[in-house]
């Protein structure tokens, strides 16, 4: 099934187009079934296991916490958009544009 899924999704990538209204909510739609499988995975399957075991469990809970909360904060940074981008596209085409 997984490989189904993911051409499915590389084919729906590439020949959508997000700018109509329609291809902006199947793009959600398929973002947001990703996103919420990811999360299953990590907070049904994953942690529990990890931090069952009684040893450093309470360690091990802090740096999951601490871990979220980086990622939280680099997710708030802007991100830097270069004007190199535009001085690239002159001297390779030779003109603006």
């Amino acid at each position: 099934v997984a490989p189904a899924g993911i051409v499915v999704g590389i084919v729906l990538d590439e020949t959508g187009n997000r700018e109509t209204a329609a291809g902006a909510l199947a793009s959600g739609i398929l973002g947001a079934i990703a996103t919420g499988t990811l999360f299953y995975v990590i907070f049904m399957e994953i942690l529990p296991e990890g931090l069952k075991s009684g040893a450093y469990a309470f360690r091990k809970s802090l740096f999951v916490l601490f871990g979220f909360t980086i990622i939280a904060l680099l997710s708030l940074i802007p991100e830097h958009h270069d004007d190199h981008t535009q001085a690239c596209n002159v001297s390779l085409n030779g003109s603006m544009g």
